[in-house]
């Protein structure tokens, strides 16, 4: 694993741990927020910078 994969999981891990305040996230709805989160941090490596700078 490199470790931009490494960096790229734990980015995604911690997206998905505040996002479930409800505690009713879906198997559906955690898919979704990973795929959000994966291309969140994919945007912020190529670009250096997040999307709403």
């Amino acid at each position: 694993m490199s470790l931009k994969s490494y960096a790229r999981d734990l980015f995604i891990d911690e997206w998905l741990s505040s996002s479930d305040d409800d505690g009713k996230n879906t198997e559906e709805n955690i898919e979704n927020l990973k795929n959000e989160a994966a291309k969140t941090f994919d945007y912020i490596y190529k670009n250096e910078k997040h999307s709403r700078e």
